[in-house]
């Protein structure tokens, strides 16, 4: 997206990987949204359960900042 010039550097460093922000299907926006909300929630719990240990030294500082609940998900985590 950056080479065909559809986004900018900034713009690319704030991607929310859950959201839509370049259209490039015919799938209906908002399922394809929940789809890969779903997804990104099961990854987080599955890594969660695995290994504990990696998920809290991977997301312990956002969680503790305020900005994350562990029961959120954002594409901002991937």
């Amino acid at each position: 997206m950056l080479d065909q010039g559809k986004i900018t550097k900034e713009q690319a460093r704030n991607i929310d990987t859950t959201k839509v922000s370049i259209v490039q299907t015919d799938i209906n926006l908002d399922t394809l949204e929940s789809v890969v909300e779903k997804f990104q929630s099961d990854f987080l719990r599955v890594m969660k359960k695995r290994d504990p240990d990696e998920y809290n030294r991977k997301y312990n500082k956002l969680i503790n900042s305020g900005r994350w609940d562990q029961d959120q998900v954002g594409g901002k985590l991937t």
